[in-house]
C-alpha cells in the first residue's frame, strides 16, 4: 500500500509540473540525407502536373525539391509528414529551411490538418488544411540561400495531426528547396534518445557502442529497439550483419540513466571510402522514442585513390590545350587526375566527381582503374590518345571548377566520401595545381614543382612528364584443352623488370608463383605478353600478375579466373602411390545431379566410398583419398551419376 501511494504521489507531482520541466524532445525530423523519408512515414501526393517532390543536392547537402520547370500541366504537389499525436506533447513547435530560385508568386506553403486520414483517402483534398505563418525567401533572378522559417507555434492544435508542404503552381512558380524540418515538444511520457547524434570508427576498429538515455521517468519500465534504418554507402556486411538490439530501463530508472548496445564493424579489403550507417529508435514500449537518429561514420582503411592534379584555369592560348585535341577551350581543357596508389584495380562504376556546385561526372559502369594508374577526366573535347591511363570527359558536359576557389570531392557509388581536395585563388593562375611529390605531397603550382621543367600541367603523367609505371590494358586466360594460356598487354612501361605469374588452384587457399616473364624496362609502346601453364586439374583456376620494378617495388594486379573442364573424374598426386600418400579426387559434372564416387578392386568389390550425394554443375567436388588401409594392387575410382559414368585407374604399392 505504501509503495502504491508513493507512485501515485510521484505521478501527481509530474502532471503538476509546468511544461518547461518536462523533457523537450524531437518529435519529427527530416534532413533528407536518406531520401524523402518514406521509410519513416513521409509521403508525397501528386494531385496534378508531371513533376513531383524529389531529393536533390548542392555542395554535398541533400534537400527535397519541387519545381514546375520543364514539367507538363499545372502542378499541385504535396510532401506530407508522418502522423503526429499532439496529445502526447505540450509546447510543440515547427522549424524548417527553404530556398527558392527564379520565383514569381508564392507557390509553396506549409499547412496542418487534424482530420486527414490517409488510410481512408490519401488525397489531401479530402481533408481540411490550415495555413501556418512562416518566413519564406524570394528570388526571381537566381537561387536564394536557405532561410529559416522561424519558430512556428503548434501548441494550439491537438489530436492526431499531419504537416504538409504544398506546392501550388496556380499561386506562383519557381523551384523550391526544403530542408532541416524539425518538430519539437515537451513529452508527457518518458523519452528515450541517443546521447550523441554522430560517431566515427575506423573500419578496423573492431566495435563501438551506441548509448541511449532516458528522461522524464514516471516509475514504469520502458524499452526500445536500436535499429539499423539506413545505409549511406555502407552494407550490412560492414556491420557484421547487424540486427536490432533492445535497450531496457527498469521502473527504478532515474532521469539521465543510460543503456548501451555494441555494434561490430567488419574489416575488408575493398576501397569504399567513408561509409555511413544510420540507427534509429523503434518499437518503443512505455515511452516516446526521439526522432533524432544516430549517424555512424565508418572510415575506410583501404583508401588508395588520390586526387593528384586539378586544372581549373587553362592558360588563354595554345599552351592551355591540356586535353591535346588541338584547341584551347577554357571549359573543355579543365581536368582532374585521380591516381590509384594501391596494389589492385578499383572498380569506379557509379563513382561521382563533385565540386561546390554539385555532381560533375559519374563514372560509367565498367570503369576499372588498374593499380598505379591514373584516370583523367576532362571537361570535354576529344582528348588525345597519347594521354596515358584511363581518360574520360565529364558526363555533365563540363567540370566548371571555380578559378577563385573550390572543393573537388570523389564519392563512391553509395555516396561515401573517398577523397577531397580544396584550393583557393591560386587555382586561377593559368596552370594546374599538383601534389609535390606526386600522390603524397601538398598542392603547389605545377610550373614551380620540382622536376616539372616549368610545364603547366601533366595529365596522366608524373611531374616530369613520364608515364606512370605500368599501364596494364588487358589480362586474359583461356583453357586450350591441355593447358592454360595467359595473355596480357601493357600500353606503356617505366622501369619494369617483369611480371611474376601467381596461381591459385581450385583446391588451394592461397596464391603461389608459377613463373616469371621479363618486362621491357621503359617504353611508351604497347607490349604483348604470353605464358603457358600445363598440368591443370579441372575446376576454377585463379591467376594474377605481380609487376616488379627494377628497384624492387611490387604491384599486384586484379585476378582473373579460368575454368578448366576435363574428364568427369581426375586424380592428383602420385600414381602409383604408397599407403602413406593421399590422392586428390576431383569430380566435375555438366549439370546438378546425385553421384556416387567409390573405389573398387580388381574383383569389382567396393573397398571405399569417397562421396555419395549431390554435385552442382557449376562447381568441382574435391575429396582426399586416404590410402593407409589399402594393400598393394590395382584399384579403380568410379563415378556414377544420372548423366555420367567414368573410371580412373589407381595403383598402390607397398
Amino acid at each position: 500500500m505504501r509503495s502504491s501511494l508513493l507512485y501515485v504521489f510521484a505521478f501527481l507531482i509530474m502532471i503538476a509540473l509546468p511544461s518547461s520541466a518536462l523533457a523537450q524532445t524531437t518529435i519529427v525530423a527530416n534532413d533528407f540525407e536518406q531520401g524523402l523519408g518514406t521509410a519513416a512515414g513521409w509521403t508525397t501526393f501528386d494531385a496534378s502536373g508531371s513533376n513531383n517532390w524529389v531529393v536533390d543536392s548542392y555542395s554535398g547537402n541533400q534537400f527535397a525539391e519541387m519545381t514546375e520547370y520543364q514539367g507538363d500541366g499545372t502542378h499541385d504537389d504535396w510532401l506530407i509528414s508522418p502522423e503526429i499525436n499532439l496529445d502526447n506533447f505540450t509546447g510543440e513547435t515547427l522549424e524548417f529551411a527553404t530556398a527558392v530560385g527564379y520565383s514569381s508568386g508564392q507557390a509553396l506553403e506549409v499547412v496542418i490538418s487534424t482530420d486527414y486520414q490517409p488510410s481512408v483517402n490519401s488525397d489531401p483534398a479530402s481533408a481540411t488544411w490550415t495555413p501556418l505563418s512562416a518566413n519564406y525567401p524570394s528570388n526571381a533572378n537566381g537561387f536564394s540561400s536557405q532561410e529559416s522559417s522561424g519558430t512556428i507555434d503548434l501548441s494550439s492544435f491537438s489530436g492526431t495531426a499531419y504537416l504538409a508542404w504544398h506546392f501550388d503552381e496556380t499561386s506562383g512558380q519557381g523551384t523550391w528547396q526544403l530542408d532541416d524540418i524539425v518538430v519539437e515538444g515537451s513529452s508527457t511520457q518518458p523519452v528515450l534518445s541517443f546521447v550523441n547524434e554522430t560517431g566515427t570508427i575506423s573500419e578496423d576498429g573492431g566495435s563501438t557502442t551506441i548509448t541511449v538515455e532516458i528522461q522524464n521517468v514516471n516509475g514504469s519500465g520502458v524499452s526500445a529497439d536500436v535499429a539499423l534504418s539506413g545505409l549511406g554507402g555502407a552494407e550490412a556486411a560492414d556491420l557484421d550483419v547487424y540486427t536490432a538490439q533492445t535497450v531496457s530501463f527498469p521502473a527504478s530508472a532515474s532521469n539521465g540513466d543510460t543503456q548501451s548496445i555494441t555494434v561490430n564493424v567488419t574489416d575488408d579489403s575493398e576501397v569504399e571510402g567513408d561509409e555511413v550507417a544510420i540507427f534509429s529508435l523503434e518499437n518503443a514500449s512505455g515511452a516516446f522514442a526521439s526522432a533524432e537518429n544516430f549517424s555512424l561514420t565508418i572510415t575506410d582503411n583501404d583508401a588508395v585513390l588520390v586526387i593528384n592534379e586539378i586544372l581549373a584555369d587553362p592558360a588563354p592560348d595554345a599552351a592551355g590545350d591540356a586535353n591535346g585535341d588541338g584547341t584551347r577551350d577554357g571549359s573543355e581543357d579543365e581536368f582532374v587526375e585521380i591516381y590509384n596508389s594501391g596494389t589492385e584495380s578499383v572498380d569506379l562504376s557509379g563513382y561521382v566527381i563533385q565540386d561546390g556546385y554539385g555532381d560533375r561526372h559519374t563514372f560509367p559502369t565498367g570503369t576499372t582503374l588498374p593499380a598505379e594508374t591514373a584516370v583523367v577526366v576532362f571537361g570535354g573535347g576529344s582528348p588525345s590518345a597519347s594521354i596515358p591511363g584511363v581518360v574520360q570527359t565529364a558526363s555533365s558536359g563540363m567540370l566548371g571548377f571555380n578559378n577563385s576557389g573550390d572543393t573537388v570531392t570523389l564519392v563512391n557509388a553509395g555516396g561515401g566520401t573517398v577523397g577531397t581536395a580544396s584550393y583557393g585563388s591560386e587555382g586561377g593562375n593559368d596552370e594546374s595545381l599538383t601534389r609535390e611529390p606526386d600522390f603524397t605531397g601538398s598542392f603547389v603550382q605545377h610550373s614551380t614543382a620540382s622536376g616539372s621543367g616549368g610545364a603547366l600541367f601533366s595529365p596522366g603523367r608524373t611531374l616530369d612528364g613520364s608515364a606512370l609505371p605500368v599501364e596494364l590494358a588487358a589480362f586474359d586466360g583461356q583453357f586450350t584443352g591441355s593447358s592454360i594460356a595467359l595473355t596480357w598487354k601493357t600500353l606503356s612501361e617505366t622501369k619494369n623488370a617483369g611480371f611474376e605469374i601467381q596461381h591459385k588452384a581450385p583446391s588451394a587457399s592461397s596464391f603461389s608463383g608459377v613463373g616469371f616473364v621479363e618486362g621491357n624496362g621503359t617504353t611508351n609502346q604497347a607490349s604483348d605478353y604470353r605464358f603457358i601453364l600445363n598440368s591443370t586439374q579441372p575446376g576454377t583456376h585463379t591467376f594474377r600478375l605481380m609487376q616488379v620494378d627494377v628497384d624492387g617495388e611490387e604491384t599486384i594486379h586484379s585476378p582473373i579466373t579460368v575454368q578448366v573442364t576435363g574428364d568427369p573424374v581426375s586424380l592428383t598426386g602420385p600414381n602409383p602411390a604408397t599407403p602413406g600418400d593421399r590422392v586428390g579426387v576431383f569430380v566435375q559434372v555438366e549439370s546438378t545431379q546425385q553421384v556416387d564416387v567409390a573405389v573398387y578392386n580388381l574383383l569389382g568389390q567396393k573397398v571405399a566410398t569417397v562421396y555419395n550425394g549431390p554435385i552442382s554443375g557449376s562447381s568441382t567436388l574435391n575429396k582426399s583419398l586416404d590410402l593407409s588401409s589399402f594393400t598393394s594392387g590395382v584399384y579403380f575410382v568410379r563415378v556414377i551419376g544420372e548423366t555420367v559414368s567414368a573410371t580412373e585407374r589407381l595403383s598402390v604399392v607397398r
